[in-house]
């Protein structure tokens, strides 16, 4: 059985998945493992601090601002399901690198 990574955070809240795509970032950025990175990890740079300032401001359960943030948050579950896959592909079921 090859070793992938489990998408959890499809389903953690808010502040969680915010955390989890810092932490994703920081660990794939100048990795000699990763040497070319999809434009997904530039795109997630942008996304998070705009989805950490829409989460801030959904929390007076604005119509709107609820919207955006959850906008922003399925745009960030997407890029880190992207970033997923490059690395699962590029890691070729090594659990260490992975």
């Amino acid at each position: 059985m090859q070793n992938v990574i489990i998408s959890t955070y499809k389903i953690l809240r808010d502040s969680d998945t915010i955390t989890q795509g810092y932490r994703i970032v920081e660990k794939m950025e100048n990795n000699p493992i990763f040497p070319d990175p999809p434009s997904a990890l530039a795109e997630t740079k942008k996304v998070l601090p705009e989805l950490q300032s829409a989460v801030g401001d959904a929390k007076g359960r604005d119509v709107e601002a609820v919207a955006l943030k959850n906008k922003l948050k399925a745009e960030l579950i997407a890029l880190l399901t992207v970033l997923a896959e490059y690395v699962t592909r590029t890691c070729k079921g090594d659990r260490l690198n992975l």
